[in-house]
């Protein structure tokens, strides 16, 4: 039986992340607020141990970015991928580079990378995004770095 029961609340809590992460990634700073008015966690992740500050930097919402960061998020939390928020790719695909300057203002690290070895300059690059590429450079973010994809192709193109 309590078995039975910590899987019933297991699943209201994360039907409640669930709500909370919805609400990030649309902008509904009203849901928001009770979540966390309502005692919840501010860096409370999914299943993917993504935060409400990777959804919302994946979905372009620097307001909620900026609210987040004001309620004291951690900004350099990985996901089980090992991006942080600032490394969310689709931020950066939809040139939303408002989020990650917001980011980098609040100390976000411009030196982390993946579990591909990959760093926000990678991604930055094969996005074609100059200010960000610049903004990083001025950051002195290591412009040798090399993914794990490309030593495997530089290693197989050479024997």
């Amino acid at each position: 039986m309590k078995s039975a029961r910590k899987k019933l609340s297991a699943l209201r809590l994360e039907a409640k992340i669930h709500r909370f992460h919805e609400a990030v990634k649309i902008g509904n700073l009203a849901a928001v607020k009770r979540f966390l008015s309502e005692g919840g966690d501010v860096d409370e992740p999914d299943k993917r141990h993504r935060t409400a500050l990777h959804y919302a930097c994946a979905f372009g919402q620097a307001e909620m970015v900026d609210f987040l960061i004001k309620k004291n998020c951690k900004i350099d939390l990985s996901d089980l991928d090992g991006n942080t928020p600032l490394m969310k790719v689709e931020a950066l695909q939809y040139m939303e580079e408002r989020c990650a300057n917001i980011l980098l203002e609040h100390g976000a690290n411009p030196h982390a990378h993946n579990i591909r070895n990959e760093t926000t300059l990678h991604l930055a690059v094969a996005l074609k995004s100059p200010s960000l590429l610049e903004k990083l450079i001025s950051l002195n973010v290591n412009l040798e770095a090399k993914t794990k994809v490309y030593a495997r192709h530089h290693y197989f193109q050479n024997t």
